[in-house]
């Protein structure tokens, strides 16, 4: 004898499919109710990249000479510059502009979790100058490091996030995707809030940074869509000499 007809209708294949989706809601709520389900979402978030974001370098380093490697890097913090909209006659008017080049250069642990490098500068030409009264896309003016030497009258310091410091004998190097590093013996035109204190802070974020040749040709630092590099390709031909003209 077959099940009664009655099982194959459709009303009922309905309602079995309602006392399933009951049945899920009621099993999942225990789950809740006894922790289960946090718990598995903890396990599944906790990639290795968290887990080191989570740690403080210190940790990171311990962790790296226990496992038997001497170096180890890590990303930097993504951030966001206010001052990367402005165009180029609102730096020439507002900041000072110049052509510098690093002299020297030194990381810092700052807290438990960030490394900073404080370069040290030297002006090569000068194209606008600017008192640094006011800065409204600066970020705060830090102190300059102690230990840091003396400045000559042509020279700045300008910290960059990110850099290379040994913690327990290990190499631990944070990387900046917002600014590259400064390399020694190329020249830079840099967009800048230049304190009386000597320390600069980039006015124009990584946008206001180019990179100069002997030929004076302008290759923006960072590449991006921001007008300041539109314009100093369209007005300027991205060559210094043509800059400083239009200073005159």
């Amino acid at each position: 004898m077959g099940a009664p007809r009655f099982l194959f209708s459709p009303f009922w294949k309905e309602l079995k499919m309602i006392l399933k989706c009951i049945l899920a809601v009621a099993f999942a709520a225990a789950l809740v109710g006894l922790g289960i389900v946090p718990l598995l979402k903890n396990r599944q978030s906790n990639s290795p990249a968290q887990s080191v974001q989570a740690k403080s370098l210190k940790e990171v380093a311990q962790r790296t000479k226990a496992e038997g490697r001497q170096a180890v890097e890590l990303p930097g913090p993504i951030g966001d510059f206010p001052g990367e909209d402005m165009d180029i006659d609102e730096a020439l008017r507002d900041y000072t502009v110049v052509v510098a080049e690093p002299l020297t250069s030194k990381s810092y642990l700052i807290g438990d979790y960030r490394i900073n490098t404080w370069y040290r500068f030297r002006i090569i030409d000068t194209i606008s100058r600017r008192d640094a009264i006011f800065c409204y896309t600066c970020p705060q003016v830090p102190d300059a490091p102690a230990d840091l030497p003396s400045l000559s009258a042509d020279e700045f310091f300008l910290p960059r996030g990110g850099g290379t410091v040994t913690l327990d004998g290990v190499a631990v190097t944070m990387g900046n995707p917002n600014l590259p590093s400064f390399e020694s013996g190329k020249r830079y035109l840099l967009i800048l809030k230049l304190t009386s204190s000597g320390v600069a802070i980039l006015g124009a974020g990584p946008t206001g940074v180019f990179q100069t040749s002997d030929n004076e040709h302008l290759e923006p630092f960072v590449k991006n869509d921001r007008r300041m590099h539109s314009e100093m390709s369209e007005r300027f031909n991205l060559k210094l000499s043509r800059l400083k003209a239009h200073m005159k």
